[in-house]
């Protein structure tokens, strides 16, 4: 790719949807409105039309699909998708494309395949690739040598790619933390509904969606020991999902009803991050998890378990290389160590805990204990030193380097 006149290129930015509360679709509309700043053009394709979607402030072209519930759903669409790929390359003479989630990859890189679709295409992984079924893992053999570059997530991510798919056409871009904004949300006022959470203390929190990568059920489970030595501690966990049943019959099951609470998505979570003490992070595989991102990013101390992302965190020498000792105590939290993928929706009187778990509880308690008093302004300040590496200036200026080269 030619890196003269940059700015004067066409770049469209796929991604199957832009839904409240996915991290990969949050930052495919930041990277395709930081590049509209930049005099960029950039035209943003989706695959489905969700209710609550992210913003994006160039043209979207979206095929207005309903989301089908399983994978046999999406593949008589498959070849529309294709197409529409290329037709949209086509009319929108787009320079240099860049797809984000795998689903979407790889409609765009099978438009290079079948339709000779010859616009330069860089696709990127957002998860933990340990996780992926095997069909998944036979695309990216086959399908990601096409692609003019793979940006991976993590260093951890790219790693794996280069050493268990042999692919030498990748980089690693993490995911960006835009300051200003955070400041800005996070002087908002919390919702009404939930001032009582001002009296709660101390005030745990965690947001993610409500599914088995995730792994909520340790950490309510956890949250009983926690509440054997601190009586008065309170849990919210904030997004929706298919566990929401499972969990809340747990919860009651271990008798934490006055002390753990579904809150369900919300669109604005710095206000409930600011009035929290401490970050609970229960994913069982991960990327580079948006959420944990957002809770540094307004000073808030983090306990999560080592599954991928969170390791370049709290970690980060230990990125590509060795294992640390657990519980890592971090700059900006402590990491436990990984947490089974296989769910336990019973109470620890009817399952004890595992080790994992009890580790994860014992943290959550060390790091509750004397937590140390301190503003909004406080820890906005000190969020600006937890989230130097993934400021959005600096993130942004690595995807735009991949729009000259």
């Amino acid at each position: 790719m030619n890196d003269s006149n940059h700015a004067n290129k066409r770049v469209l930015i796929a991604v199957t949807n832009i839904e409240i509360g996915g991290g990969a679709e949050k930052v495919a509309t930041t990277v395709g409105n930081e590049f509209l700043k930049r005099g960029i053009k950039t035209t943003l394709l989706t695959f489905y039309t969700t209710t609550r979607e992210h913003t994006f402030n160039g043209k979207r072209i979206s095929m207005h699909e309903a989301t089908p519930a399983s994978i046999l759903g999406k593949l008589p669409r498959a070849l529309g998708r294709i197409w529409k790929v290329k037709q949209v390359c086509k009319e929108e003479k787009i320079d240099l494309m860049i797809s984000f989630l795998e689903e979407s990859n790889y409609y765009v890189l099978l438009s290079k395949l079948f339709l000779f679709n010859k616009t330069p295409m860089i696709v990127s992984v957002r998860n933990d690739l340990r996780n992926y079924n095997w069909l998944y893992k036979l695309l990216i053999r086959l399908l990601y040598p096409l692609a003019y570059k793979v940006v991976a997530v993590t260093k951890g991510v790219e790693k794996d790619l280069r050493e268990n798919y042999s692919l030498k056409n990748t980089t690693t871009i993490y995911n960006p933390v835009d300051l200003e904004m955070v400041k800005r949300k996070a002087l908002e006022p919390l919702p009404y509904d939930y001032n009582w959470l001002r009296n709660r203390r101390p005030l745990c929190i965690s947001i993610g969606r409500l599914t088995k990568q995730k792994g909520q059920w340790h950490m309510v489970r956890a949250f009983v020991e926690v509440k054997k030595r601190i009586p008065e501690a309170t849990l919210v966990i904030l997004g929706g999902g298919p566990y929401r049943g499972k969990l809340q019959k747990l919860i009651l099951d271990s008798g934490l009803q006055d002390s753990v609470f579904l809150l369900g998505k919300h669109k604005n979570v710095y206000p409930f991050l600011t009035t929290a003490d401490l970050f609970l992070f229960s994913s069982v595989w991960e990327g580079m998890p948006n959420t944990m991102l957002e809770a540094l990013s307004v000073g808030l101390p983090v306990v999560a378990a080592d599954c991928g992302g969170p390791r370049e965190i709290l970690a980060p020498q230990y990125a590509e290389n060795g294992t640390p000792a657990y519980p890592y105590h971090g700059q900006n939290g402590m990491l436990t160590m990984p947490l089974d993928s296989e769910p336990i929706f019973l109470s620890p009187t009817t399952k004890p805990l595992s080790a994992a778990e009890k580790m994860f509880a014992d943290a959550v308690i060390e790091k509750l204990t004397g937590l140390p008093s301190k503003s909004v302004e406080e820890r906005l300040r000190s969020g600006d030193l937890a989230t130097a590496p993934f400021k959005l200036a600096k993130i942004i200026a690595k995807w735009e380097e991949l729009t000259k080269n």
